[in-house]
């Protein structure tokens, strides 16, 4: 599913011309996030596609094809993604940034087991034609990276969100709302 958040990528003015930037997705996911940037009028100059379906084919040798560079540190932003691939995959992709450049790191986001093995998610996503896969309990994030070979930089939850991301007003109200979903981790090298 493409959302504006997932491109966000496209609207970064980094500033530097030597940073790379691929985006790695599957070729509908990406048809149509490139036309919602043609539509909301966003660049994807310096952007480059590297359409591949995480489930079946290796994220990795199509991004060596397209030019992705193995002995320079990568930054790596996975979201939305983990919840949708069997356990396998998502296990690979954390060992294979494991064996990337020293200085590479991955961000992801991923759903707890209550949300993602809850009979109503299991019945929606499935309705949607994308069921949910893959969950990690709770506290196991720093576990489950480490025993991948990575360091976990940052486990984000719920609360650790809204108090370092969303404003407050005048009065400390927040301005946003945040569900207890999962969490964002930062992990590396």
């Amino acid at each position: 599913m493409a959302t504006p958040r997932s491109t966000a990528h496209a609207r970064i003015a980094l500033g530097r011309r030597d940073i790379r930037r691929f985006e790695v997705d599957a070729p509908g996911t990406q048809a149509q996030e490139r036309a919602l940037l043609t539509r909301v009028g966003c660049s994807d100059a310096g952007i480059r596609y590297v359409p591949c379906d995480f489930a079946t084919r290796s994220w990795y040798a199509e991004l060596l094809a397209a030019g992705f560079e193995s002995a320079v540190p990568a930054c790596i932003v996975w979201e939305g993604v983990t919840m949708y691939l069997p356990p396998a995959v998502v296990e690979g992709t954390v060992r294979q940034v494991a064996a990337l450049a020293p200085g590479s790191l991955i961000g992801f986001d991923c759903m707890d087991e209550g949300w993602v093995f809850s009979p109503a998610m299991q019945r929606f996503t499935r309705r949607g034609g994308e069921p949910w896969l893959f969950d990690l309990k709770a506290g196991t994030e720093e576990a489950f990276v480490r025993r991948h070979g990575l360091r976990c930089l940052d486990n984000l939850r719920c609360d650790a969100l809204m108090s370092r991301y969303v404003p407050r007003t005048v009065t400390g109200q927040s301005v946003g709302a945040c569900i207890d979903f999962g969490c964002f981790v930062l992990a590396g090298r």
